[in-house]
C-alpha cells in the first residue's frame, strides 16, 4: 500500500502471454461462481482499428500477443476484480470476462529491460482490454467517483454484503498505472451491474 501510494512499487518485468493467463485465472473462479449459481463466461474479440496497408498484425492470433509486466501483480489485479464481481453479484446472476484486442500497428520497435538484465525488442500491436461485467447491484455516481481512492469501504447493507478494507482496488489501479495501462469502472446505477475495464499495451516479438 505504501509503495503504491508513493509510486515506488518495484515490478519484476517479464514478457507475459496474456491470453492463457486470463484463461487460467477465470478457470480458478468457476467453482466459486457455481456455488452462487452465477454464470461465468469468457469472451474474446479482436477489433481491427488500423487501416494501414500490408498490416499482417490483423492475421495474428491473440494467444501470440504479450504484455510487458509483472505477471504476479497483473494476476493479482484480475483476480481482485473477478473476485469482487462474484462477491457483489447475487445468486443466479452472470459475469462476463471479455478480452478485446484493439489492433494498431506501430512500425518502430521498442526495447524493454526485463528482470535479470534481459532485454527484449518488441513491436506494439495495440492494446488489450480486459473487461469484467457483472449483473450485480451496480454503483451510485458517488461510489464511482471514489471507488479507487485509498481507504474506501462501502457500507455493508442488504444490497452489498461484505466490504473488506477497500484497499484492493486502490492497489489494483496503482499496479495497472505502473504498467502504462488504465483501470476504469462503469455503472448505469444501482440495479444495473458494474463493469471494470483494464487496458494494457500489447506487443509481439
Amino acid at each position: 500500500y505504501d509503495k503504491i501510494e508513493s509510486r515506488q512499487l518495484t515490478l519484476e518485468l517479464s514478457v507475459v502471454t496474456i491470453e492463457p493467463l486470463i484463461n487460467e485465472i477465470v478457470t480458478e473462479f468457476v467453482l466459486p461462481a457455481q456455488d452462487k449459481k452465477i454464470q461465468l463466461s469468457l469472451i474474446q474479440e479482436k477489433l481491427n482499428s488500423s487501416d494501414r496497408p500490408n498490416n499482417d498484425i490483423k492475421s495474428q492470433p491473440l494467444e501470440d500477443q504479450v504484455v510487458v509486466g509483472d505477471k504476479a501483480r497483473l494476476s493479482q489485479v484480475v483476480r481482485n476484480v473477478v473476485s469482487n464481481a462474484i462477491k457483489f453479484t447475487p445468486e443466479a446472476g452472470s459475469i462476463d470476462v471479455k478480452m478485446t484486442w484493439n489492433v494498431a500497428s506501430v512500425s518502430e520497435s521498442t526495447t524493454v529491460n526485463l528482470q535479470d538484465g534481459l532485454v527484449e525488442c518488441l513491436y506494439q500491436t495495440g492494446w488489450i482490454e480486459i473487461e469484467v461485467t457483472d449483473t450485480g447491484h451496480g454503483m451510485t455516481p458517488d461510489q464511482l467517483a471514489t471507488v479507487f481512492e485509498s481507504g474506501v469501504q462501502f457500507n455493508a447493507n442488504k444490497n452489498q454484503k461484505g466490504g473488506g478494507s477497500g484497499l484492493g482496488l486502490f492497489i489494483a489501479k496503482g499496479i495497472v498505472d505502473q504498467h502504462n495501462g488504465t483501470l476504469t469502472v462503469h455503472s448505469e446505477g444501482m440495479g444495473h451491474g458494474t463493469s471494470f475495464v483494464c487496458k494494457l499495451p500489447l506487443y509481439c516479438k
